[in-house]
């Protein structure tokens, strides 16, 4: 399965991962104003799980990412049918790989993810009004349309989201599943056996809403 079809993924689409946290603003379009919120690094968490070549004896191998930033924008005075007025800007760390493994953190760092050409894995991508979905009035759902950036490669890729809204603080949860050998990476391999190549990635992201005109 690719990522240009995690639509038919059970939970669909490294933010990247993002990565993101997008149905930012779950009020009703005409009451809602311009927004900007900004991620709360110490408090955004994004990890990653793909099966060892092993995996019915060690099962999977899971790490963390460190998030260098990300940026949620909404522009209420776009039509929602018109695009994306809800707007994710999302960048990880691709060396900040740690699973508490050292020999696994370097194989993946440098052979895996090259982190020394790629250092950064991004998404940009966004939702308009008409694809959020509201299960209360500070809390919502949505799916954010845009482009994942891993490994040097650019695809097309579908981020699902739950958000809620309390204060001045976002906060976001997902999973992505995807099959990351659509970026160019190979799998790696123990003892002749190669590792699962399909990676789910889950995060919990906290972002603030940042000054007005920042």
């Amino acid at each position: 399965m690719s990522a240009r079809r995690t639509g038919n993924l059970a939970i669909r689409g490294v933010r990247i991962a993002a990565l993101i946290i997008a149905t930012a603003f779950c009020a009703h379009p005409a009451k809602a104003a311009e927004q900007h919120f900004r991620i709360d690094l110490d408090a955004t968490e994004v990890s990653v799980a793909v099966p060892e070549p092993l995996s019915w004896i060690r099962g999977d191998a899971v790490g963390k990412f460190r998030m260098i930033s990300c940026d949620v924008y909404q522009d209420p005075k776009r039509p929602a049918n018109d695009g994306a007025n809800i707007w994710v800007e999302a960048v990880i760390d691709a060396s900040s790989y740690r699973s508490g493994s050292s020999m696994r953190d370097s194989d993946v760092k440098s052979a895996i993810l090259d982190a020394k050409d790629f250092p950064t894995i991004s998404f940009k991508g966004g939702s308009s009004w008409t694809d959020v979905k509201q299960t209360s009035d500070s809390a919502g759902s949505a799916v954010l349309k845009g482009q994942l950036m891993l490994h040097g490669e650019t695809r097309p890729f579908e981020v699902p989201v739950q958000v809620a809204l309390a204060g001045d603080k976002l906060i976001a949860n997902g999973e992505i599943s995807f099959d990351y050998t659509d970026f160019g990476i190979k799998p790696p391999s123990m003892l002749g056996l190669k590792a699962g190549n399909i990676a789910k990635v889950s995060f919990h992201a906290v972002a603030i809403k940042a000054p007005q005109g920042l």
